[in-house]
C-alpha cells in the first residue's frame, strides 16, 4: 500500500511527506501529534480576567494598521463581544485588514482585560472557520494540521483491520491501558479530555518501558561481552600514585579501586565517574589510564573543547613525567605535519596516551591497541561520537566523567546501562569559595570587588545568562562588556559567547587561561572545565535565571589553586529567590545542592542540556512522570529476569522487537 492510495494525497503531497520521513500509510498514521489544543467558545460572562479564551464577537469598525517599526505592526478594530464594545489589537497580522469588515462574525483568541474593555488577540478566526474540540498539532512542514489529521483518519480507515499491538496484553490489562488500535484511532481526533488522558498514559508508559528494556538489554550485552583483561602490576600503580603532588582522598581511592577492578577483569568496562567540581575525577581517570597503558594498551582522553584538551594534556604531562610512556595532544588545530606524525605513532603504538578533541575518532586516526577511553563531560558528545571512539579499539574499557552530581537512586533509574561510581569527598586542599549575594542594582560593590582583584594581579569572570538583553532592563552581554571597559579602562577585557566562531572562542579562552586577559565577559559557556589558576572572582548577573547546580558549577571556576576565590551572584526578585540563593551560599556540597535544586525547580530545569540525546522523551517527562518511569523500570527487570530463566512468556515477541531496534545503536550507549 502506498501513500497515493490515501484519498487526498497526490504526487506533490507525497513528496512533501517523504521529505519528512513519511513514506507509507503506516508512517502517516504513526506520526502522532506533538501536542493538542482545546478550543471551546466562552461566553463573556464566564471569562475571567487574564484568562486565555475563545470569545465569539462581531466586527463593528474598519480595522486600522499601525507600523510600530519595520518588523512590528499592530492592527486594531472595535468589536461587539457579549453586548459590550471592546478595542481589539492583534500584532503582525496586518493582512487581516482585507478580511475583517463591520458585520463579520469572528472568534477572538487571547487574554481578556474586562476593566479596560480591551482584548489583545493572539489569533482572529472567522466564525465560519472556527471548530471547537481537541485539535491535534503536528507541525508537519507544508501541510496544515487540519489537513494532516484528515489524512491520518483516511490512513486509519485503510489500515484498521491490520494493526497489531506489540505491547503485551498482560501489561495493558494490568494498567488498564488502551490498545494500539484505539490509541491510533483517538490520537488523531480525541473524542474527549478523558480519551486524551488515556492516550497519554499509554504513550508515556510504553516509551519508558522501551527505554528501560533497552538500557537493561544494553547492560546485559555489555556484561556478556568479552573484553580484554589488563592485569596491571599493583606495585607500579602504587609507585605512580606516590609521585602525585598530593595524596588521594579515601573517596578517590575507592573510585579508583572500582575502576581498576573492571580493568583487570575480562569484561569491557562502561562506567560513569561523577563527582563535584574539584573532587579529583581527572586524576582518578589519569591513574586508571596508566594502569591500562602499563599492560601494553593505549589510552585516549576525549575532551569537548580544545582548551580543556590542552589543560588535560598539561596535567597528564606532569603526572606521567616519571614514566617511559609517550603522550600526545591531538586537536583540529594541530599542524598537518605534527598531526601526521601523531597518527603514525598511534598506529604503530609508539604513542601510548593521546589527549584531544573529536579528532581522536576521525576517519584518519587509527590505533594499534586502544584499550582505555575516557570521555570528559560526556553529555557534550552525541551517541555516535562516543561510540565512534570506542570502536577504534578492541572492546576497550570506557570511563565517562560527569561534573553534574545526580542522586544515586535517580542516576540508576536513568542510566542503568552504566555502572556508576561517585566521588563524594573533596580533597583537603580544596578551598571554600566565599559566596556573596547582591541585588542587580548594587553595582558599586561589584566594581569594588573587580578593582581589588585587578590590583592583586588576579583575573575575573563576568557571566551573563544570555547574549541578548531582553525584557525587564536586562542588559546584553555586549552592554556589560562596554560597562566593564568604561569602569576599568586599564583592564584587558575579553568577550566570549556561543555565537562567535569556534576559532575565536578557542583564542579568547586560551588568552584568558594564559593571563593575557584580566576580565572575561562570557555566557555560561565557561560553566564546566575551565581551569584558570589566577581567576579568583566570578560575578554572575541574573543568578535567579539559573539553577543552583549550574551556579555551583560556575562558582567552581575560581579559587582552584592556592588563591582564595569569591563568587558574587546578582539577582532580581523577591524573598523566595533570595532564600534559594542563600541555600547555595550556605552549602558547598554539590549533591545536596543538586537535590535541593531538583525539589525546588524540577528535574527538567535542573538537568538542562545535561545528557542531551539520552533524556529526550517524546511523550513523557522525566520529572512529572518519574513514578511511571519507576514502574516501567521494575517491569523491565521482571520481564528480562523471566527471559534469563528461560521461561516461556507473552513478552518474548516484545523483547525481540526491542532487541531489533537496538541494532541501530552504537556498541556503548543509548
Amino acid at each position: 500500500m502506498e501513500l497515493k492510495d490515501i484519498r487526498g494525497i497526490g504526487e506533490k503531497r507525497a513528496q512533501t511527506l517523504a521529505r519528512q520521513g513519511i513514506r507509507t500509510p503506516i508512517d502517516l498514521l504513526s506520526r502522532l501529534p506533538e501536542r493538542y489544543v482545546q478550543r471551546r467558545l466562552t461566553d463573556l460572562e464566564e471569562a475571567e480576567k487574564g484568562e486565555t479564551v475563545h470569545l465569539p464577537g462581531r466586527v463593528t469598525s474598519e480595522p486600522k494598521v499601525f507600523f510600530i517599526r519595520k518588523s512590528l505592526s499592530r492592527l486594531t478594530f472595535l468589536a461587539d463581544v457579549g453586548g459590550q464594545t471592546f478595542t481589539v489589537s492583534v500584532f503582525n497580522q496586518h493582512y487581516l485588514k482585507k478580511t475583517l469588515h463591520p458585520g463579520i462574525h469572528i472568534v477572538l483568541h487571547g487574554r481578556i482585560s474586562s476593566e479596560h474593555k480591551s482584548f489583545t488577540a493572539q489569533k482572529v478566526f472567522l466564525r465560519e472557520n472556527f471548530r471547537e474540540g481537541i485539535l491535534p498539532v503536528y507541525n508537519v512542514e507544508g501541510i496544515r494540521d487540519t489537513t494532516f489529521a484528515k489524512l491520518a483518519r483516511e490512513a486509519f480507515t485503510l489500515l484498521a483491520d491490520s494493526l497489531s499491538d506489540r505491547l503485551p496484553k498482560p501489561l495493558r490489562e494490568r494498567y488498564r491501558l488502551i490498545d494500539k488500535k484505539r490509541l491510533l484511532d483517538w490520537a488523531h481526533a480525541p473524542p474527549s479530555p478523558r480519551a486524551l488522558h488515556q492516550i497519554r498514559r499509554r504513550l508515556k508508559y510504553e516509551e519508558f518501558l522501551d527505554y528501560q528494556l533497552k538500557v537493561r538489554l544494553l547492560r546485559k550485552r555489555h556484561m556478556e561481552a568479552q573484553g580484554l583483561a589488563k592485569p596491571f602490576f599493583e606495585e607500579e600503580i602504587r609507585a605512580f600514585t606516590k609521585n602525585l603532588p598530593f595524596s588521594l582522598t579515601a573517596s578517590q581511592k575507592r573510585a579508583l579501586g572500582e575502576i581498576l577492578s573492571d580493568i583487570a577483569s575480562d569484561k569491557a568496562m562502561r562506567r560513569m565517574l561523577q563527582g563535584d567540581t574539584g573532587s579529583g575525577k581527572t586524576v582518578v581517570a589519569m591513574v586508571s589510564a596508566f594502569a591500562a597503558i602499563d599492560d601494553d594498551h593505549q589510552a585516549a582522553f576525549l575532551a569537548p573543547t580544545e582548551i580543556l584538551a590542552r589543560q588535560h594534556f598539561k596535567t597528564a604531562q606532569a603526572l606521567f613525567a616519571h614514566t617511559p610512556y609517550e603522550l600526545a595532544l591531538l586537536t583540529s588545530t594541530t599542524p598537518k605535519e605534527e598531526r601526521e606524525a601523531i597518527e603514525k605513532g598511534l598506529l604503530e603504538g609508539s604513542i601510548h596516551f593521546v589527549i584531544g578533541t573529536h579528532v581522536l575518532f576521525s576517519r584518519n586516526t587509527a590505533y594499534r591497541r586502544l584499550g582505555f577511553v575516557v570521555t570528559d563531560e560526556q553529555h557534550r558528545f552525541g551517541v555516535l561520537q562516543r561510540g565512534a571512539l570506542s570502536r577504534k579499539g578492541e572492546k576497550p574499557d570506557v570511563l565517562y566523567l560527569s561534573a553534574t552530581p545526580i542522586p544515586r537512586t535517580l542516576a540508576m533509574t536513568l542510566f542503568g546501562d552504566m555502572d556508576i561510581t561517585t566521588i563524594d569527598e573533596m580533597p583537603n586542599s580544596a578551598k571554600t569559595v566565599e559566596t556573596t549575594i547582591l541585588s542587580e542594582t548594587d553595582e558599586a560593590r561589584v566594581h569594588g570587588f573587580i578593582e581589588k582583584t585587578l590590583q592583586r594581579g588576579e583575573q575575573t569572570y563576568i557571566i551573563s545568562p544570555t547574549i541578548e538583553g531582553g525584557k525587564k532592563n536586562r542588559r546584553s552581554i555586549a552592554d556589560i562588556e562596554r560597562s566593564i571597559r568604561h569602569r576599568h579602562p586599564k583592564a584587558r577585557v575579553g568577550l566570549l559567547h556561543g555565537r562567535r566562531p569556534p576559532e575565536e572562542k578557542e583564542s579568547v579562552m586560551e588568552a584568558f587561561h594564559e593571563g593575557m586577559i584580566d576580565i572575561l565577559v562570557a555566557t555560561t559557556i565557561v560553566e564546566v572545565g575551565m581551569d584558570v589558576p589566577r581567576a579568583t572572582l566570578i560575578v554572575v548577573h541574573h543568578a535567579e535565571r539559573l539553577g543552583l547546580a549550574q551556579l555551583h558549577q560556575l562558582r567552581g571556576r575560581v579559587g582552584r589553586r592556592d588563591l582564595p576565590g569569591r563568587a558574587v551572584f546578582l539577582y532580581e526578585g523577591d524573598e523566595e529567590v533570595r532564600q534559594r540563593l542563600a541555600f547555595l551560599q550556605g552549602s558547598a556540597d554539590g549533591f545536596a545542592i543538586s537535590e535541593y535544586d531538583m525539589k525546588r525547580r524540577g528535574f527538567g530545569d535542573f538537568m538542562g542540556t545535561y545528557q542531551s540525546g539520552r533524556l529526550r522523551f517524546v511523550h513523557a517527562d522525566v520529572e512529572e512522570d518519574l513514578p511511571i518511569m519507576k514502574i516501567a523500570r521494575d517491569d523491565a527487570k521482571a520481564i528480562l529476569a523471566d527471559a534469563d530463566k528461560g521461561r516461556k512468556s507473552s513478552y518474548e515477541d516484545y523483547v525481540a522487537a526491542i532487541e531489533k531496534e537496538l541494532e541501530e545503536y552504537a556498541d556503548y550507549s543509548l
